[in-house]
């Protein structure tokens, strides 16, 4: 279990380090593993809950995860996206800003909030 946080914390320093190009982190397989986890996961979870609290609507559920589970997909690629250039724009002004907030705000906002 340990390597399975080790894996995705070292997915997570690297999309964040402002030293790298767009290139590197498009390459990164782990951003598709990552992507690709979460968004099942996610949709797994809202589909349970929506088929438990709504028994009626069973029949969609399979068609409701596969889209929701591509679209998670995607969103969570821009988002790594995203991040990445938000913290290359901080890294432009402030270089020790990046790392301070990468360190302290979104390791803390994203693993243990």
């Amino acid at each position: 279990m340990e390597n399975f946080f080790k894996y995705f914390t070292t997915i997570y320093f690297e999309t964040t380090n402002p030293e790298k190009t767009i290139q590197d982190i498009l390459k990164n397989p782990g951003i598709y593993v990552s992507s690709l986890f979460h968004s099942i996961l996610y949709a797994g979870i809202f589909v349970f809950l929506k088929s438990y609290f709504s028994p009626k609507h069973k029949e969609y559920d399979v068609n409701l995860f596969l889209k929701l589970s591509k679209f998670l997909f995607f969103l969570m690629l821009i988002g790594y996206i995203a991040r990445f250039y938000r913290m290359k724009a901080i890294a432009e002004q402030a270089p020790l800003q990046s790392f301070i907030l990468r360190d302290t705000a979104y390791f803390r906002f994203y693993f243990f909030g």
